[in-house]
């Protein structure tokens, strides 16, 4: 019988099923060799040679480990294929090509053990792997332990002194925790120093009269009156849904919006205001468009454009823990715990990564079903490149394993609860879409001329071919602008002055601040949600509705 390692039960039972009985897969129940506590762990002296101890909680089950293994028995080492899971099997066949209690040499008995990795936990996956094994990338162990040695000498040195300083034991420093509450820190120091300054807006409410015949006369009236009244009488307005609502845009050809943008201690903040600086300022402007002075109206321009919008690229961790924290409000700890356990079940594959490549398998089983479910014309091949520098190719983005199942209900058997269907719906949805055709709108853009040089604009778009919205939905709804020519006259029935404010660049969410570390290129994927989790463990920030 072949002994096959991973890191964890629920893992270890998925591969169960498909392996069978010619193979006994046991749990390492995550890492079994570490830096030890209460010391630096780290000899500086001496090239800064890692000090690795077995975990007191851990002691039993290296010992059940090593009794499972002969001294000459073949051992596939299974582990995640990332940088911790390369750590794992690196130190698990350390530890058991030491022959005795104790570790005396980091030597590995390279002949006994196979390492095997997959990017998804499927029958053809695994195989695949079992054909093709390799050995314990050292490079990426080697990527590990720096990090691992930079985490202990920024902690264990920092950490106390904040202990010293403030009196509070509970707080910590870390190589990406301490960036991440700078981040914060400033962010509030600039919301703080913002200055908020008044202004207003004036929106407009339009219907074009269509004339009609008057009743209980023989002839028609062809003229238009331009008036904020209702509608004369022999003349009929469309209703209320085909009245167009307008924002206020400028005043003999300047505007009155503006631009400022000011730096920030991490990228620049743009915000919008207009001229109209007060409550007397509008009043005077809508006694400027009432009649007599402002009318008449007229449309001055109509513009009419196709607009072609692209699907999103397939999930990484980060965009994952970003778009689940918007759309479902979970935290990046609990996305995370979701995204692992629907890992380790087999339903989609890894999700710790920043590639956002496909699997040439994916791409035509996508094809296939995009095609069979919606139509040829939904379907669209795409491929995505990667933008960051430090990304993993060999690595694929977060999908499904079965791209016929677009909803866990179909096949889970109840092991799933609800939080795993929405997240996996949420990947599946992606993933899918990302193969599809863009979705096509008409766009419009009214403009309204008053006869004294005032110029009002709206802008609205109707859906023309769904595309990968099919499967996404749509963000917004649709708006809807009835049909005018230009020259055309209309009334203007209603005029509301808007108060508003400028805002200051608003705080940090889960989301903004993982977008924030990845832009800096702070931290990695798995990174993220234990660091949000730890700062506001230690109180080091919190987090508001």
């Amino acid at each position: 019988m072949k002994l096959v390692l991973v890191e964890s039960p629920t893992k270890a039972r998925t591969l169960s099923r498909f392996l069978g009985k010619d193979y006994r897969i046991e749990a390492t129940y995550g890492h079994i060799r570490d830096l030890g506590k209460g010391e630096l762990g780290v000899d500086v002296e001496h090239n800064f040679q890692p000090k690795y101890v077995i975990p007191r909680d851990k002691a039993a089950r290296v010992k059940e480990l090593r009794g499972l293994v002969r001294s000459n028995q073949h051992v596939i080492l299974a582990t995640d294929p990332d940088r911790e899971g390369e750590a794992i099997a690196y130190h698990m066949a350390v530890i058991l090509s030491n022959k005795g209690a104790r570790i005396t040499s980091d030597k590995i008995d390279a002949d006994r053990f196979q390492r095997i990795t997959f990017h998804e936990i499927t029958d053809e996956a695994i195989n695949e792997a079992l054909k093709n094994p390799g050995t314990i990338n050292m490079p990426l162990v080697d990527a590990q332990q720096a990090r691992r040695v930079l985490d202990r000498l920024v902690g264990y040195e920092l950490s106390p002194l904040l202990w010293r300083k403030l009196s509070r034991r509970w707080l910590s420093a870390g190589r990406v925790q301490s960036v991440a509450v700078r981040l914060i820190v400033e962010r509030e120091r600039e919301i703080q120093k913002f200055q908020k300054e008044e202004f207003w807006e004036i929106e407009g409410e339009f219907f074009s009269v269509i004339p009609s015949r008057v009743e209980g006369s023989n002839s028609t009236d062809s003229g238009v009156k331009a008036s904020s009244a209702a509608p004369p009488a022999g003349g009929s307005a469309r209703n209320d849904n085909e009245s167009i609502k307008a924002k206020l845009i400028s005043k003999d050809g300047v505007k009155y919006e503006s631009s400022e943008t000011i730096k920030l201690f991490d990228g620049n903040y743009t915000f919008s205001k207009t001229s109209i600086a007060n409550k007397e300022a509008a009043e005077a402007i809508i006694q400027d468009l009432n009649p007599p002075v402002g009318g008449p109206f007229i449309v001055s321009a109509v513009d009419k454009k196709e607009i072609k919008r692209n699907p999103a690229p397939p999930y990484t961790t980060s965009t994952l823990q970003i778009d689940a924290g918007r759309r479902l409000g979970y935290t990046s700890k609990r996305i995370m715990q979701l995204a692992q356990g629907l890992y380790e079940e087999g339903v989609i594959t890894y999700h710790r990564t920043d590639s956002v490549n496909l699997a040439t398998k994916f791409l035509g089983a996508a094809k296939n079903y995009i095609e069979k479910i919606y139509g040829t014309e939904f379907s669209q091949y795409r491929t995505y490149a990667t933008k960051s520098k430090l990304a993993q190719e060999a690595h694929e983005a977060i999908r499904p394993t079965r791209v016929d199942v677009s909803s866990l209900n179909q096949s889970s058997n109840g092991k799933f609860r609800e939080e795993h269907n929405r997240l996996y719906e949420l990947i599946w949805k992606r993933a899918v879409a990302s193969q599809m055709a863009a979705a096509i709108f008409d766009s419009t853009t009214i403009q309204i001329s008053s006869g004294n040089n005032y110029l009002f604009e709206t802008q609205g778009s109707v859906i023309k071919f769904e595309g990968f919205l099919k499967v996404t939905g749509r963000d917004a709804e649709t708006i809807v602008l009835p049909e005018v020519t230009v020259g055309e006259t209309v009334n203007l029935s209603k005029t509301n002055e808007l108060q508003k404010f400028t805002a200051p660049p608003p705080r940090y969410s889960e989301a903004s601040l993982i977008k924030a570390l990845e832009e800096d290129g702070i931290g990695r994927p798995s990174t993220y949600a234990p660091t949000i989790s730890t700062i506001q463990e230690r109180l080091l920030c919190g987090k508001r509705s």
